[in-house]
C-alpha cells in the first residue's frame, strides 16, 4: 500500500539507499561560483550521450540529479516523519529485538 507509516518508513529508506546515495557534497560556505562550477560540471557529465550506459554499468540505472533536484532528493532521504519512525523502532524491537533509545 502507497501510503501510511510503513509506506513512509520503506520511501525514506528507499530514496537513502539508492537513488540518493552517491551524492557529492562541498564543505559549508563553500563559494557559490565554486558550487556552480561543480554543479554545471555535473550537468555536463549527464548531458553526454553515453553517461546512462557508463553509468548502468558501474552504479546502476540511477537519475542525476543537481541543483534544486539534488537538494530536493536529499531531503526525501534524511526526513522521516515521527509515525514513520515510530513504525520503524517498533518493527525493528519487535522482530529483531533492536531498541532504539
Amino acid at each position: 500500500e502507497t501510503a501510511g507509516p510503513a509506506w513512509d518508513a520503506w520511501k525514506a529508506f528507499f530514496i537513502a539507499g539508492f537513488p540518493s546515495q552517491k551524492i557529492a557534497f562541498l564543505p559549508k560556505g563553500t563559494d557559490p561560483e565554486i558550487v556552480e562550477t561543480f554543479s554545471n560540471a555535473f550537468a555536463k557529465i549527464a548531458a553526454r550521450p553515453d553517461f546512462k550506459e557508463i553509468s548502468a554499468a558501474r552504479l546502476g540505472d540511477y537519475p542525476m540529479y543537481t541543483g534544486a533536484a539534488a537538494k530536493s532528493a536529499l531531503g526525501n532521504a534524511i526526513s522521516v516523519n515521527e509515525e514513520a519512525k515510530t513504525y520503524v523502532k517498533a518493527w525493528l524491537k519487535d522482530d529483531f529485538g533492536v531498541e532504539l533509545k
